[in-house]
C-alpha cells in the first residue's frame, strides 16, 4: 500500500470494482442489441411461416412468385442476423476490436 492505512488499497480496489462495472455494462449493451437484433431481424421469418401454414394466402401462379420473393428476403436477413453478432462486437467491445485488430496484423 502507498500508506499504512490502506488508503492505496482501496483507491485501487474502487478503481477495479469501476473497470468491472463500466465492462459489465458493455457486455449487457452488446446482448441487448445482439437480442434486438436477432428479433427483429427473424421475426419476418416467423410472419411469413404462420401466414403460409395457416393457408390465408390461396394458391396462385402470381401468389407463388410472391412468396418465394418473400421467402428469399426473409431467409436474407436471418442470414443477415448471424453474421451481425460480430459488428455489434466489433463496433461495441474495445477490447474485442484491440484482440482482433492485434491478430490481424502483419508483422
Amino acid at each position: 500500500t502507498l500508506c499504512g492505512d490502506g488508503v492505496g488499497s482501496n483507491v485501487f480496489m474502487q478503481k477495479r470494482l469501476e473497470d468491472q462495472t463500466r465492462m459489465e455494462q458493455t457486455i449487457t449493451t452488446m446482448l441487448l442489441f445482439a437480442a434486438i437484433t436477432f428479433i427483429f431481424l427473424t421475426l419476418p421469418m416467423c410472419v411469413f411461416i404462420a401466414v403460409i401454414y395457416s393457408e390465408v394466402v390461396e394458391s396462385s401462379t402470381w401468389n407463388d412468385v410472391h412468396l418465394d420473393l418473400v421467402e428469399n428476403i426473409t431467409t436474407g436477413l436471418i442470414t443477415l442476423s448471424h453474421a451481425t453478432n460480430f459488428f455489434v462486437y466489433f463496433v461495441s467491445a474495445v477490447r474485442f476490436r484491440s484482440h482482433l485488430l492485434e491478430l490481424l496484423k502483419c508483422s
